[in-house]
């Protein structure tokens, strides 16, 4: 059975999970303008790489962990762009 479609499914939803929380932390960190696109093209490419890590270090594991993997991701971007939210503004 060939496993490359649900592997593809994977890498795109840590990729997708991190640079969604990560990419909007460009507003918060700069004022409108090319600073705040520079900083949401980083943070997003950031975000990218770990999801790419993510995706390697539950690669070959049961469906369970990669779940439990997928939830915690989004709640801690949730907690820091929460934290970050309140002590940045």
């Amino acid at each position: 059975m060939n496993n490359k479609p649900k592997e593809e499914i994977w890498i795109a939803v840590y990729a997708g999970l991190c640079v969604s929380m990560l990419f909007p932390m460009g507003s918060l960190m700069a004022e409108s303008g090319g600073t705040q696109t520079l900083f949401s093209a980083v943070f997003g490419a950031i975000g990218g790489a770990i999801g790419v890590l993510l995706y390697s270090l539950t690669k070959g594991k049961s469906l369970r962990l990669k779940i439990l993997v997928g939830i915690a991701t989004l709640l801690g971007g949730m907690l820091v762009i929460l934290l970050l939210k309140n002590f940045l503004l």
